[in-house]
């Protein structure tokens, strides 16, 4: 759970940076992300601290997602709860 402060640190940086802004920049830390799993998967690294780096800086980059087009968090996590449902439906077929 975010601190107060973070979200309103968040809501400032918004403000002043404008949701185009930080979108791109999450599209950008989404490809850090995948690049490092990369690392990973394919290479066989022992890159722990950098995924978890990365992973940070997405999830951070998901609220502000959150705050640029206005996603409670409960409403993502029934939508993730029913695709997760779907899911387990069409596995058990």
């Amino acid at each position: 759970m975010l601190s107060d402060a973070t979200k309103a640190n968040m809501k400032d940086r918004l403000a002043k940076n404008g949701s185009t802004f930080i979108a791109l920049h999450a599209i950008e830390e989404m490809a850090e992300l995948f690049q490092a799993i990369l690392k990973n998967v394919n290479h066989g690294k022992d890159n722990r601290a950098e995924l978890l780096d990365e992973l940070a800086d997405v999830k951070l980059h998901i609220h502000f997602l959150h705050l640029i087009y206005g996603f409670t968090d409960e409403e993502v996590d029934d939508y993730i709860n029913a695709k997760t449902m779907e899911l387990n439906e069409r596995l058990a077929q």
